[in-house]
């Protein structure tokens, strides 16, 4: 059987082996009993490590370190041209390499884990919903090749500024939500802003693209912004879209004619203009501010319930276009006059109660005053239009009139419509109907037709 040496020797002789002194030498190597000992294997003197045991190294201070344990990097092999959906989904990745030949990051690829730091590829294109979403990325550029980034690509991460290319022509919702954002540059070629994209982060200020026609629900809420300048061609203004920010002044453009459900809530409003050109203000949009002086412009024809609920609003010009004014609307203000104007067809409850009311013009097309609508002011004279007109109970109770002109067209006073006043004496139409309470117990009917 031959040795590696002895085969060794054969070339050196010059003699030629042959086939069988290969074979020969092979066979010693299988059955080989040569065994290089643990104690001469670097970094095994003391025999394998135990699997359920953690190594500490020691730091440039001295100090014992998990760092290496902690890091876990991934690289993607150059001449890869995509990643696909899921693919390192919740890996506790903290580094990752992705070569320049990749164009495309699929959905929730990089999702759910500690990267601190991403360089993107020169020749991205497209990155999907959720790719990075819940790290905690503290810096980031995003290639000029970009055109479309995904819903939620970056939300939860700790990202305090970012550029958002011209190339970018999709930013979808939620995009960077929940980051610690104090500056940002928007892409100028994207349609509109999607729901809650830069919601919960750190603005102070942001310019928004000139181009966009829309702003989503909750697009910048829960900021710091002090002050926003709308595009010339934003129509649509969404829910919660700026709610929960520090803005004190607002300029409605021309543009816009719709206003979501609380957009506005909870800011500092003091000055708002609503341009000629909006047509709905929704619920509760301006809930929370400190708003004194509003003019709603004539287009808009309808306001949603409480939409300047908590505000010390002492001056209030209402639209032509209404046809109703909802309850509540201006509940709690500090309003001394207030103008219906004709088109109102109908007041709502409670919808002027406790103001500082001393002065009330109702136009000749109301049909309906609702529950308390005027309720505890301080008005000490009325008069109501000569039409077919319904007051509801309580709609003028608890206020200091000492005269009221009813005409005879009024169709029908309910129960404590006039209580709580200073009146001793009303004339009603013959065809007007009332009831026992519909006055105070001291106050002279003449006329009319008591039915209950």
């Amino acid at each position: 059987m031959k040795s590696k040496q002895e085969l060794k020797n054969l070339f050196e002789n010059g003699d030629k082996p042959v086939q069988e002194d290969f074979w020969q030498w092979q066979d010693s190597y299988w059955h080989k009993e040569e065994k290089i000992t643990m104690e001469k294997i670097s970094g095994l003197e003391d025999g394998l490590p135990n699997p359920s045991h953690i190594y500490a190294e020691i730091d440039a201070d001295g100090k014992a370190s998990l760092k290496s344990y902690l890091t876990k990097k991934l690289i993607i092999k150059e001449g890869t041209l995509s990643v696909p959906d899921n693919f390192a989904y919740d890996m506790k990745l903290t580094e990752v390499e992705i070569p320049d030949s990749v164009i495309t990051i699929g959905n929730s690829s990089f999702a759910s884990n500690r990267l601190m730091n991403i360089d993107l590829p020169d020749n991205l294109t497209s990155i999907g919903y959720s790719a990075f979403n819940n790290n905690i990325l503290e810096n980031l550029t995003i290639p000029s090749s970009v055109t479309s980034i995904g819903s939620n690509a970056f939300s939860v991460n700790k990202l305090t500024r970012v550029t958002i290319p011209d190339s970018v022509t999709y930013l979808g919702s939620n995009a960077f939500n929940t980051n610690l954002l104090s500056e940002v540059r928007i892409s100028q070629n994207i349609q509109g802003i999607e729901d809650a994209t830069f919601s919960s982060n750190r603005l102070v200020s942001v310019d928004l693209p000139s181009g966009i026609t829309y702003i989503g629900y909750g697009a910048f809420s829960n900021n710091q912004l002090t002050a926003i300048s709308l595009p010339d061609h934003v129509a649509r203004i969404g829910d919660y879209a700026f709610a929960y920010n520090q803005l004190s002044t607002l300029v409605i453009p021309p543009a816009v004619i719709e206003i979501g459900q609380f957009a506005f809530q909870n800011n500092l409003l003091r000055e708002v203009t609503l341009s000629s050109g909006l047509t709905k203000i929704g619920n509760y949009a301006f809930l929370d501010n400190q708003i004194e002086r509003i003019s709603i412009p004539n287009t808009v024809t309808e306001i949603g319930q409480h939409a300047f609920m908590n505000n010390p609003l002492k001056e209030v010009t209402l639209s032509s276009g209404l046809s109703k004014i909802p309850a509540e609307l201006f509940k709690d203000k500090q309003l001394s006059g207030i103008e219906i104007p004709h088109g109102v067809s109908e007041i709502g409850s409670l919808s002027f109660y406790n103001n500082q009311l001393s002065e009330v013009r109702i136009s000749e097309s109301v049909e309906s005053i609702g529950y308390y609508a005027f309720g505890k002011n301080k008005l000490t004279q009325l008069e109501l239009p000569n039409i077919s007109l319904t007051i509801e109970e309580l709609a003028f109770a608890d206020n200091e009139l000492t005269s009221v002109i009813i005409p005879e067209n009024v169709a029908l006073i309910k129960s404590f419509a006039f209580g709580n006043n200073q009146l001793t004496q009303v004339t009603l139409g013959s065809n007007t109907q009332y009831y026992h309470a519909s006055f105070d117990g001291n106050v002279e009917v003449i006329g009319g037709e008591m039915i209950g």
